[in-house]
């Protein structure tokens, strides 16, 4: 996935672009400004990087795609945050965290805050 604007500052000339998401063409337009570069359907993270893509710098991936997202990247010792766990009104974060990381993984409850909380990867 690539935006407009990174096929343009990449040095892809408008006409170029335009060649390259003709009929028939090997890119295809996915969302408004945001080109998928290859042929066949995208694969979930290609989805996620076009949204944020499209959404521009101040998106942000949340819930389950966050954590599916982040999780390979952490290593022991890695800290994440959670700022709305247990929230009956918003139950997103402990559905993402329950689905993603189950119940192994032993959270911290920041003071008499309630929904505020965090884990230290690896640390059982």
């Amino acid at each position: 996935m690539v935006s407009r604007e990174q096929a343009l500052a990449a040095g892809l000339s408008p006409g170029a672009l335009r060649h390259r998401l003709r009929p028939g063409g090997p890119w295809s337009v996915w969302l408004p400004g945001v080109y998928q570069t290859e042929t066949g359907p995208p694969t979930q993270a290609q989805g996620e990087t076009a949204a944020l893509l499209y959404g521009g710098p101040d998106s942000a991936l949340t819930g389950t795609a966050a954590l599916q997202a982040v999780l390979p990247r952490l290593t022991r010792g890695s800290v994440l945050a959670f700022d709305e766990i247990g929230h009956p009104k918003w139950p997103g974060e402990t559905a993402a965290f329950r689905e993603v990381l189950g119940f192994g993984q032993p959270l911290k409850i920041l003071g008499g805050l309630g929904t505020l909380a965090y884990l230290r990867w690896g640390s059982q």
